[in-house]
């Protein structure tokens, strides 16, 4: 996902990135605490912590100063028992979801009968790592470090990530019998991929009158029009494109997630022309064709297949995201202590 500031419906989510980000942050975050996978209802992430508190939270224990050494600086020990509160409450609801997801899966894996097997798990692995490849644009190569490095920046080191995968692979084993892909869907990602795309610029502003000023102005002459368009589009546009002067990626007309209102005017507009002033969700919004890029020429026979894989594995992720909420919501999670009930409270959306 993006992380501008609060994007509008011009910014493309990166569709083909949804995966990655799914497989590397665990469920329970996707489900509960908004990381990598879209936020749940404020009334979803109350739930599981809410849900049967009986007692309050005992006060931490004073630090015991026979207690193991955690590291040292410059001499000087740190020890867990000075770590861990601090840790509960920087992570800790984080980590109490992720541990509460893993058990409520194994016992619906065993209700249903369902094994998870160790080829399951690397399966999990190969499937991240080829997502991460393909996104990457790089070569099998390049798998390792790119994995790596996303790890890194999702904090998933050697026990996280085992767990991850376990997880993932168990829920997956759930899902996957009830996943269809339908040939709409499978020529839908054909020609996101391989078709037609259009780069246009965009400025985005709140009321019509002020949208419909700024187009008059841009036409009233042609000449520099896209550095006049990309100009004023940092000066007043509100869409996150602003900084890049409106300048949009590449936008399929099969994208879903582009209003069909601009998918229809992109489709009509020809290089370095101005649309009329369209409707949005957040104003206002004029748009400029920049370039059409022709589709690469790969028929749809020749990939369908892989693109089959992937569109499976973005549904079978979304109905792995659905299982995690609805095994969280119908469970009682309770913190004993204090910090680690903060971090729930916070990780839930209930700390004030």
């Amino acid at each position: 996902m993006s992380t501008m500031i609060q994007p509008s419906w011009f910014t493309r989510m990166q569709r083909l990135r949804v995966p990655i980000l799914s497989f590397l942050v665990s469920a329970a975050l996707g489900a509960c605490a908004a990381e990598g996978g879209g936020p749940a209802s404020s009334q979803d992430r109350k739930a599981p912590a809410s849900a049967g508190r009986t007692a309050e939270p005992q006060p931490r224990p004073p630090v015991s100063r026979a207690s193991e050494t955690a590291a040292t600086v410059d001499g000087h020990q740190i020890l867990w028992d000075e770590l861990r509160p601090v840790l509960a409450e920087a992570a800790g609801g984080t980590a109490l979801q992720e541990a509460a997801l893993d058990r409520l899966l194994e016992d619906e894996l065993a209700r249903r009968r369902i094994t998870v097997s160790p080829s399951d798990i690397a399966a999990e692995r190969d499937l991240i790592s080829q997502t991460v490849v393909r996104e990457a644009k790089a070569t099998p190569a390049d798998a390792e470090r790119l994995l790596d490095s996303v790890r890194r920046s999702r904090g998933l080191g050697e026990v996280r990530f085992a767990n991850m995968l376990k997880r993932n692979a168990g829920m997956r084993k759930i899902v996957a019998p009830e996943v269809s892909v339908t040939e709409e869907e499978l020529k839908q990602a054909y020609d996101m991929r391989h078709g037609e795309r259009y780069r246009v610029r965009v400025i985005l502003v709140s009321s019509q009158s002020e949208a419909t000023r700024i187009r008059e102005q841009l036409t009233a002459s042609s000449d520099n029009l896209s550095a006049r368009f990309a100009e004023e589009a940092m000066k007043v546009s509100t869409d996150s494109s602003a900084a890049r002067g409106g300048m949009l990626e590449p936008l399929s007309p099969a994208d879903p997630l582009y209003p069909a209102s601009i998918r229809a005017a992109a489709r009509t507009l020809d290089i370095g022309q101005i649309s009329s002033v369209l409707g949005a969700d957040r104003g206002f919004a004029i748009l400029l064709m920049e370039q059409k890029v022709p589709g690469d020429g790969v028929t749809f026979e020749a990939s369908s297949a892989e693109i089959g894989d992937e569109v499976r594995s973005r549904r079978e992720r979304v109905a792995m995201d659905d299982l995690a909420k609805r095994l969280l919501r119908g469970s009682q999670i309770r913190a004993m202590d204090r910090g680690l009930d903060w971090s729930l409270k916070a990780a839930t959306g209930e700390a004030r």
